[in-house]
């Protein structure tokens, strides 16, 4: 028995997996195209040329792919946040009733802040300037409270934060006093 050396033993196999490729695409009545990755089977395509009755299939598949690529690329760069994106979320201003009688008492409250910042609060007086501003600062979890003796006269109020070390002012809540 002769001995073979490791390198035709290798070719010898290469053509063996060469021919069983050929037989089987073949007998498949379709051709290994050459894709991104390697080769494979073709579907729909016969001595590559496309098969007409499948373009619309092999279009649609291809939308599909351009379609899960982006969400792919959208999950991706979500886990790609920076602690600072995460940390913006949606400043928001409420106030616990649309109208007050005067008198009563009216909270107005606010998250979406940084955690234990400064605030500044602007309240618009009955001839629609506002005062001074009030500073306040977040709790822990970025947010705030006032309690507010309605004491104005009867009418429509407006208020909003402004955080200052940005300079960025939020969306203006409104509130009425009634008699």
């Amino acid at each position: 028995m002769k001995k073979t050396s490791i390198s035709q033993q290798l070719s010898i196999y290469f053509v063996a997996t060469t021919l069983c490729l050929v037989l089987i695409s073949t007998s498949l009545g379709e051709g290994l195209i050459r894709t991104s990755y390697g080769y494979g089977y073709g579907y729909g395509y016969e001595n590559n040329k496309p098969n007409d009755s499948n373009n619309e299939n092999n279009s649609q598949t291809e939308e599909a792919i351009k379609n899960n690529d982006s969400q792919i690329e959208g999950a991706v760069s979500e886990k790609k946040k920076t602690k600072k994106e995460k940390a913006k979320k949606k400043k928001d201003l409420k106030i616990s009733q649309k109208s007050v009688k005067r008198g009563e008492i009216l909270v107005q409250s606010g998250k979406g802040f940084k955690k234990n910042s400064k605030l500044r609060l602007y309240f618009s007086k009955s001839d629609g300037t506002f005062y001074p501003p009030v500073t306040v600062k977040t709790n822990s979890e970025g947010k705030f409270s006032v309690r507010y003796l309605a004491t104005k006269p009867a009418g429509t109020y407006k208020w909003y934060a402004v955080v200052p070390a940005s300079g960025k002012k939020t969306k203006i809540s409104s509130y009425k006093i009634v008699k």
